[in-house]
């Protein structure tokens, strides 16, 4: 592949480990190694495919990368499994996905090629990071637990309460 990579590699410490600044040797927590420097202004989106797949979908994501130019790098990481209904990794160990891109270059038409892109790898999108041009029904295919999850939501919070905007669009 001639692309260029840059990787990265960070050491599993206990979190009382001090931090190592021999070259090529960061460690220490994740708030204070993550993440690099960025100018800004920025936009992010950021995916979650199941770990098996993740080869084919950064080979998926070259040619978007490629249509779109930007100077931020596709981002990629590690994450176990969990339990939690409407998390990303819920129920697969997963890898992640991001994108960073310059706050006004057509963003959105970038985010939803990306997002068509990698729906093919049964993608799930970070809850933080613009996953608001999404509507229930794409997420509802991505989180199996999604009708469970509202229920509930209906059940402990009736009006809305702890809904924004964009959440209500989403949730009720």
């Amino acid at each position: 592949m001639d692309d260029p990579t840059l990787v990265r590699i960070f050491d599993t410490v206990d979190a009382d480990t001090e931090d190592d600044y021999t070259p090529a040797a960061r460690v220490n927590r994740p708030y204070r190694i993550y993440p690099d420097h960025y100018p800004t202004p920025w936009e992010e989106v950021e995916y979650f495919v199941p770990y098996d797949t993740a080869h084919d979908a950064f080979a998926a994501c070259l040619p978007v990368m490629n249509r779109f130019p930007d100077e931020f790098p596709m981002e990629v990481r590690t994450v176990a499994r969990d339990e939690s209904w409407l998390s990303p990794m819920y129920g697969r160990d997963s890898v992640a996905i991001g994108f960073c891109r310059t706050k006004g270059r057509g963003n959105l038409h970038f985010f939803h090629t990306i997002d068509r892109v990698l729906s093919e790898f049964n993608a799930r999108p970070h809850w933080g990071k613009q996953q608001y041009f999404l509507d229930s029904d794409i997420l509802r295919a991505r989180y199996p637990l999604w009708d469970d999850f509202n229920e509930v939501r209906r059940k402990l919070d009736p009006t809305g309460t702890f809904l924004n905007a964009a959440l209500r669009a989403l949730f009720e």
